[in-house]
């Protein structure tokens, strides 16, 4: 079963068939006497739409919106490659311009995909400092902690011999003041 798309395209078909038929072949396509135009108009059914014609697809190859066959293509050998012949054909001169904004973008793509390279190991460097600066801290701090302590005071203290300091032997008490 066809779909109501595939039936209009056939209908199209048959009609751009039809309007070929009936028009007369001249030298020139472009001169059809508006007769021709008016019985082509009157064999189309309205709800078909418009048929291509030859200028408009002549219009559409001339405007890029078609798509490249392998004709269309260059044919290049590798002799001619490598002699240098290809860089002087006119596929490559008319290409110039899109070839060297794909060679910039290219190196652009290269050079931002460098830096950022070089700022993950500038940031893996950092981070590894840092790891190493906070070890160096925390031993920093539980030294000082250590030779704050008490004991560590008064042993200090014992070896030096000068002083009169010593710790109390007797439990603090507490003087208590009567207020008037």
């Amino acid at each position: 079963m066809k779909r109501k798309d595939e039936d209009l395209q056939d209908d199209v078909r048959l009609v751009v068939t039809n309007l070929e038929e009936d028009v007369p072949m001249e030298e020139d396509a472009n001169e059809v006497s508006e007769a021709d135009e008016t019985s082509a108009a009157e064999t189309v059914p309205e709800d078909i739409p418009v048929a291509i014609t030859e200028e408009s697809e002549r219009e559409a190859t001339r405007s890029g919106w078609r798509l490249f066959s392998s004709e269309d293509l260059p044919q290049v050998s590798l002799r001619e490659i490598l002699g240098g012949d290809y860089l002087l054909g006119s596929y490559l001169r008319r290409n110039i311009g899109f070839i060297l904004l794909l060679v910039l973008l290219s190196i652009l793509y290269i050079s931002n995909r460098y830096a950022a390279q070089q700022e993950i190991i500038e940031e893996e460097n950092l981070r590894q400092e840092l790891v190493e600066k906070k070890n160096y801290a925390l031993t920093q701090y539980a030294a000082l902690t250590m030779a704050s302590r008490q004991s560590s005071i008064e042993r200090k203290l014992r070896q030096l011999g000068d002083s009169l300091l010593m710790s109390a032997t007797e439990p603090p008490f507490i003087i208590r003041v009567k207020k008037k």
